[in-house]
């Protein structure tokens, strides 16, 4: 071991430092341990690793540190954990991997030699954990639309890139056929959405497979799918909602009131139901108590021949999408112009919460940050330049029928709004307008040039 010290970088001699005080605080654990047996002191309030075996080690603060900055360094040394990991999920299985090393160890030996055995034993167990990880398929309930618009509204079943969008029926079939859910689960399903009361099944598993299915799609008559390869389970729920989340943006973006549509399709996951409860005195001292509800419509969207003529129409734009949600899932499929396709992305996600932003000063930020990304990061400049190639605007022209100059407009929202403190100073007075029409004009002009080397013009419906 000695011929290797030289050969360690500084990473290398940090984590094994690391794990010399780790070792050390372990003794000093079990030695409180001691004086409590013995009555000296109360007992150290104990963290808890598993150690494999049904065995458990005791640990303290100190040490969650420490594990902590072990994991953040063997994160940031190994580039194919980025993306693959979010960092509190790689650290949870670093935490674990340390378990049985530390429980296998001579405590008081505090030899380098002894910290390179358990950083071995640890990078072992994290290795074979990556290796075991096989792709993982997401459902996420969501609402596209009103299914009582759609006449077949059972065999519903649309693909951008490699997410899928099923009616909830066609889904649980699909499962049914892949064999992964039973008939009889389906069947009582069913009956129960419908209103009907059963009996509690005698099969535990069967019972159990039943309550998550009824819990999380109760409320959801569309399923989004999507297969997440060589990832952590967090990660590929951060993907698979990233990817589904672009979808809605890019679907949005074919209607002339992209943000409104945005009101009404969305994730069961991301549904929120907000109530305020408002006293306000009036100058005769009459209190009035009111209460406000604030929750997604079940989805605006007319559905008739002409939505899916739009859906069927744009493959050209889909497969872009397409391409979009396959960069961010960080699928292995080769993908062309990966910076244009990257700053697409950006540009799509801030759209998206954009158009779900509640206050509307933090909207105008995110919807100009989405400009900025779709011009590589070039401020307002940047953004005016893009107007003008990908829109034919020019900058002493309106931004949208009856709408502001582009230059004005552009200087107003990007540098004013989104680069200054609204709550203060001159700015403040400029910043009560509706911009409801800001939001509604900037998302209409949106995405509706080809990016270059992209493909072709997205038609609205």
């Amino acid at each position: 071991m000695a011929e290797n010290k030289s050969k360690l970088n500084g990473t290398e001699t940090s984590i094994l430092n690391n794990i010399l005080e780790i070792k050390l605080e372990l003794i000093e654990i079990e030695n409180k341990f001691e004086d409590h047996r013995n009555g000296k002191s109360p007992p150290p309030f104990p963290y808890l690793i598993d150690a494999g075996n049904k065995r458990t080690i005791v640990i303290s603060e100190k040490i969650e540190k420490l594990i902590f900055s072990i994991s953040r360094n063997l994160y940031d040394v190994n580039s194919s954990l980025y993306g693959k990991f979010t960092r509190l999920e790689w650290n949870k299985i670093v935490r674990k991997a340390f378990g049985p090393a530390l429980a296998e160890t001579d405590l008081n030996d505090n030899t380098l030699e002894s910290a390179a055995n358990v950083l071995d034993t640890v990078k072992k167990e994290l290795t074979a954990y990556d290796s075991h990880k096989n792709s993982e398929e997401y459902s996420l309930g969501c609402i596209l639309f009103e299914p009582t618009q759609l006449t077949d509204y059972q065999s519903f079943d649309f693909s951008i890139g490699p997410i899928r969008f099923e009616s909830r029926d066609a889904w649980l079939q699909r499962k049914v056929t892949e064999e992964i859910i039973s008939p009889v689960t389906v069947r009582r399903l069913l009956r129960r959405w419908d209103g009907e009361r059963l009996k509690k099944r005698q099969s535990s598993s069967g019972n159990m497979e039943e309550s998550r299915l009824f819990t999380v799609f109760a409320d959801a008559p569309f399923i989004a799918s999507i297969t997440i390869e060589n990832s952590g389970w967090e990660a590929g729920l951060e993907k698979s909602l990233t990817a589904a989340r672009l979808s809605f943006s890019s679907i949005s973006l074919l209607f002339s009131m992209s943000c409104n549509i945005l009101d009404g399709i969305y994730l069961m996951h991301d549904k929120t139901l907000r109530t305020q409860k408002i006293i306000s005195i009036n100058l005769e001292n009459h209190v009035i108590r009111s209460q406000y509800k604030r929750s997604p419509s079940n989805g605006p969207l007319a559905i008739d021949e002409g939505f899916f003529k739009v859906l069927n129409n744009n493959d050209e734009y889909f497969t872009i999408i397409g391409s979009i949600i396959n960069y961010v899932t960080d699928s292995p499929i080769n993908i062309r112009n990966p910076r244009i396709i990257s700053a697409m992305s950006q540009a799509l996600l801030w759209f998206h919460e954009a158009c779900r932003e509640t206050v509307a000063l933090m909207a105008i930020v995110k919807l100009s940050s989405s400009l900025d990304a779709m011009a590589a990061g070039r401020k307002s400049g940047g953004i005016k330049r893009l107007i003008t190639a990908r829109l034919g605007i020019r900058e002493d022209q309106p931004l949208w029928d009856g709408g502001p100059i582009m230059e004005s407009a552009v200087n107003d929202i990007y540098s004013q709004a989104r680069s200054r403190d609204c709550a203060r100073d001159q700015f403040q007075d400029r910043t009560r307008l509706d911009v409801c029409p800001i939001r509604r004009g900037m998302a209409d002009g949106f995405m509706l040039a080809p990016m270059p080397g992209m493909g072709g013009k997205a038609s609205r419906f």
